[in-house]
């Protein structure tokens, strides 16, 4: 009978703990988890798109967003008469699946809202549940729209470019190509330049905090013994680089995409790149066609002190 006793003391004290734990300790309300067929990177910029979309459509006020290159993003959200707190955690499994764990905290009313979940489902709740499963459908019609190939190391060819310099989003990436497009080419055939391969983007500087980078715009072309004089345009020999490459099918305004899939390809197999892809572009856009059909090869430079000859 005393043993008994004992259990049950146990039991209720165990119980006790854990409504504690649950009223007052636990950091959130909800966990949602689910996984994805691509890189944490892509995950990333597709949950600050649907951020943006929320706000735009007036479903909730983005308060505040930070985030950790590719791994971690903290938001809070005004929904209705709540502010909602939303962890985010990307995780890699492999080098083509990423787990994704939303923790939701209701930063307002976090202990009722615990109260609610024990007897009911609350209406925040099944809100919540509803915008979650938006913004996976909408990152699951992303990933249908392009497919990117890590096919390991390479080497990113040595050549001689010509090339514009230009700052940009990476969302305003490949508009700021075509702007520039005509001007190059056109400027390059009648001063006498052949060009000897596919227009390329080399990015020589990538804030991933502000979404911003600094690439060039380049074509290859032969060396003529006078190089004219321009404004923007200018000249120089890239040299052959050890790399890892990823071939990439989809429209080029989001290629980068491969990026990230580079990256994460990176940390999982232990090599240490610089953060300043290189792409190689097959087909025209302006020409149509199925933007799956379009193929782009893109490299992220291995760090190392020796160029390969």
């Amino acid at each position: 009978m005393l043993r008994l006793r004992n259990y049950v003391g146990l039991g209720m004290l165990l119980l006790v703990g854990l409504f504690v734990y649950y009223l007052f300790i636990k950091t959130y309300d909800y966990q949602i988890t689910f996984n994805a067929r691509t890189a944490p990177g892509t995950v990333y910029y597709a949950i600050s798109d649907w951020e943006e979309a929320l706000g735009k459509r007036g479903l909730a006020n983005v308060i505040d967003s930070k985030g950790v290159h590719f791994s971690h993003l903290d938001q809070n959200l005004k929904i209705g008469d709540s502010i909602i707190n939303l962890k985010w955690k990307l995780e890699g499994l492999n080098d083509s699946v990423t787990k994704i764990t939303a923790r939701i905290k209701d930063l307002e009313n976090s202990v009722i809202t615990r109260l609610e979940n024990i007897v009911k489902k609350p209406p925040l709740e099944q809100i919540l549940i509803s915008k979650m499963s938006d913004f996976k459908k909408g990152l699951d019609a992303h990933l249908n729209r392009f497919k990117v190939d890590v096919a390991g190391e390479d080497t990113i060819p040595g050549k001689f470019y010509a090339y514009v310099e230009i700052k940009s989003s990476l969302a305003q990436k490949a508009r700021n190509m075509i702007a520039n497009n005509g001007g190059i080419l056109g400027w390059l055939r009648e001063h006498g330049f052949k060009i000897l391969g596919k227009p390329t983007l080399e990015v020589t500087h990538w804030n991933v905090e502000k979404d911003s980078i600094t690439f060039n715009y380049m074509f290859p072309v032969n060396e003529l013994d006078s190089l004219p004089e321009h404004g923007r345009i200018r000249f120089k020999n890239y040299p052959s680089r050890k790399a890892i490459k990823a071939i990439y099918h989809g429209n080029y305004r989001i290629s980068d995409r491969a990026w990230f899939a580079l990256n994460d390809y990176a940390k999982r197999h232990n090599l240490e790149v610089e953060m300043t892809p290189v792409e190689f572009f097959y087909d025209n856009p302006m020409m149509g066609g199925d933007e799956l059909e379009w193929k782009a090869e893109v490299y992220m430079p291995i760090k190392t002190n020796v160029s390969l000859k």
